[in-house]
């Protein structure tokens, strides 16, 4: 717990659950970053909009930027996208 400065997730966002968020939240100091990549398909479908939002509104995390949509893997199929969300831990 509270033990690291920051958190990356970069390309795996398929592989997570909601429940992981929470588990960046826990392991990343007060003031600490959390950054991943995910789709906006994945983040909307499967329940981490209101993950995210839970922990917006309960005073432990802010959301510090989230990318406009880009091609995270070179030469994939075109429609996948995903963006870049930045929180902070509070």
């Amino acid at each position: 717990d509270d033990s690291f400065d920051c958190v990356v997730s970069v390309g795996v966002s398929g592989y997570m659950s909601p429940g992981t968020i929470g588990e960046f939240v826990r392991v990343v100091r007060p003031g600490g970053v959390i950054v991943y990549t995910i789709s906006d398909g994945h983040y909307e479908e499967n329940g981490f909009k209101p993950t995210v939002m839970d922990l917006v509104d309960g005073g432990q995390l802010e959301i510090v930027e989230v990318s406009e949509e880009f091609a995270s893997i070179p030469k994939s199929e075109p429609s996948y996208l995903a963006r870049v969300h930045v929180y902070k831990k509070l």
